[in-house]
């Protein structure tokens, strides 16, 4: 299946140390078109997932690259979450696991083993288990594979969907654009980074201030995607503008990401996609997944598109 793919680096090139190597497929409006496939319904998730992804032109299904040591799949799985993949595939899926690493794939289900070969930092591009060529081919074939979509969707929901979800309700938070917000905050520094690094900021500063209703909501958000994207304001030329956007609505959001590292770039898609800052959190909803696409195991996951 692998060997048929035209990639950005073929597989069987080693990577070079320090580096970030690219073995993704190269057919970039197909990888784009599937991503926007599944999230085609509007629904929250959907909307969180492209905005994540940018429409699937900055992270795709098949995403396989050596950043961190190893980061891969449509919401960059990476340090810990490698493992917690490699575990769920092989439970559900264990004729394709075995199908695409044999004996070797009994190593990725060690978590001890992956977390010391792997890294999961900056001073590990390139220098983990990007650097095994059977892994690289193997993972990338599980990538491929329709059926796995799901999977890789819940792992995101569960990762960083469901935590922020829990830490938005418990800090009395009711807006889509805060809690979309969050989540590409927590797509960043992890949930608990999210948590601990801006909510609890942002909801002290307002509490002190005293804030009730809308206006502590609006203040938290604000707080959020400022600090966010606070590095870039200086380095970045249109960071100021999204700055803007975020603290006053009825800025124009640039009309290109030009100029914007990648913080600013989450934040104008969340500003984008989530136009309507009163709008509440309804529900999470679910992706637009066929039926042999679905994980049972998460309600965002489970059900076919009719």
């Amino acid at each position: 299946m692998t060997a048929d793919v035209r990639r950005k680096t073929p597989l069987d090139r080693d990577p070079v140390a320090g580096d970030v190597t690219d073995y993704s497929p190269a057919d970039a409006d197909r990888l784009a078109a599937d991503v926007l496939r599944v999230s085609s319904n509007g629904s929250f998730v959907s909307r969180v997932l492209r905005v994540i992804t940018r429409d699937g032109r900055s992270k795709h299904f098949e995403m396989l690259t050596g950043q961190d040591g190893l980061t891969f799949g449509v919401t960059d799985f990476a340090a810990g979450s490698v493992a917690s993949f490699f575990r769920a595939a092989a439970s559900a899926y264990p004729d394709a696991f075995t199908a695409a690493f044999g004996a070797r794939g009994a190593t990725l289900l060690d978590a001890a083993w992956v977390a010391r070969e792997n890294g999961g930092r900056h001073e590990y591009d390139n220098r983990g288990l990007i650097r095994y060529e059977w892994l690289r081919v193997g993972l990338a074939e599980l990538l491929a594979a329709p059926r796995l979509r799901g999977l890789q969707l819940s792992r995101f929901v569960e990762g960083k969907v469901t935590p922020s979800h829990r830490a938005f309700t418990a800090a009395g938070l009711t807006a889509e654009w805060t809690l979309a917000t969050m989540i590409g905050v927590a797509n960043s520094f992890g949930a608990g980074g999210m948590r601990d690094g801006f909510l609890r900021r942002a909801v002290e500063k307002a509490d002190a201030q005293h804030l009730t209703g809308s206006a502590r909501e609006t203040f938290i958000a604000q707080d959020i995607a400022a600090r966010y994207i606070g590095r870039d304001v200086d380095a970045e030329p249109n960071a100021r503008k999204v700055l803007a956007c975020i603290r006053d609505p009825s800025v124009p959001i640039p009309s290109s990401d030009s100029g914007l590292g990648h913080r600013g770039r989450r934040m104008r898609e969340v500003l984008r996609a989530f136009p309507d800052r009163a709008a509440p959190v309804v529900a999470l909803g679910t992706f637009a997944l066929a039926a042999g696409e679905t994980w049972p195991q998460d309600a965002t996951t489970a059900t076919a598109v009719s």
